[in-house]
């Protein structure tokens, strides 16, 4: 019989016998069972469900990184022409990329559009 079972067994008869106080501590011990074996499950029968959890959270923060420069860069830039933000919106997906463009036009209109924003002969704003 495993601890859990045993748990399981006991809280039966604690609930018949001893009252609520008993019954109560055997529930708060259960749902403690519970918890640490779910935890052990997860640790120790899958390695790599672990290595993908920590894979998927690098690519979270990379893409939290690079998605704040380029907001930034679109939203609060002193100057259109700032290397990292040019590569980061003229690389970025159609929308994004249109609209971080509206964002620079509305802001710097009289400048002469980054790459990434340029139509044409490349001094017209997309």
């Amino acid at each position: 019989m495993c601890q859990l079972c045993a748990l399981l067994h006991n809280w039966r008869h604690c609930c018949a016998a001893q009252g609520r106080r008993a019954a109560e501590r055997q529930h708060n011990r259960i749902c403690q069972a519970l918890h640490n074996n779910n935890q052990a499950l997860f640790l120790k029968k899958s390695p790599a469900l672990k290595a993908l959890l920590v894979v998927l959270i690098g690519v979270a923060a990379i893409t939290l990184f690079v998605g704040k420069r380029w907001y930034d860069y679109v939203s609060k830039a002193k100057s259109p022409y700032e290397e990292i933000g040019i590569e980061l919106n003229s690389r970025a997906p159609g929308p994004l990329n249109r609209w971080g463009c509206a964002q620079l036009q509305e802001r710097f209109a009289k400048s002469i559009p980054p790459y990434g924003c340029a139509a044409g002969d490349g001094r017209q704003w997309k």
